[in-house]
């Protein structure tokens, strides 16, 4: 086992979770700033904003699958009940992959929510 495999095991494990995070956080913000009383918005757009975050969040993702992917093939023959560091490399890669997916799917899916049905909507 190298250790390449086991540090992209763990970029595979949390790269998708603290970007999807980072989008939300940074999309509710946006929101928030933009749908301030008048005089008090932040001047960004909101569109090209909420574009360029999920953009950057979707390729995060990607990245973390990518990475989860090759340490998984690193692994690649290994018993799931291998031993340290083989059995948890292979375990947390398929971990990995599964979060990194369904992470991506929602990162896609928040941004052009916000993109295609708008903000500031009075209830």
């Amino acid at each position: 086992m190298t250790r390449r495999a086991q540090t992209l095991v763990w970029v595979g494990l949390f790269a998708a979770p603290v970007a999807f995070a980072a989008e939300h956080i940074a999309g509710w913000l946006l929101s928030e700033s933009d749908c301030a009383a008048v005089g008090r918005q932040s001047g960004v757009d909101f569109q090209t904003s909420v574009g360029v975050i999920t953009i950057v969040a979707a390729l995060a993702a990607a990245g973390g699958l990518a990475s989860a992917l090759i340490a998984y093939r690193a692994v690649t023959g290994t018993d799931n009940d291998a031993p340290p560091p083989d059995g948890r490399v292979w375990l947390l890669a398929i971990c990995g992959i599964v979060v990194s997916s369904l992470l991506l799917i929602g990162i896609i899916l928040g941004g052009s929510g916000a993109l295609l049905l708008g903000h500031c909507q009075d209830s």
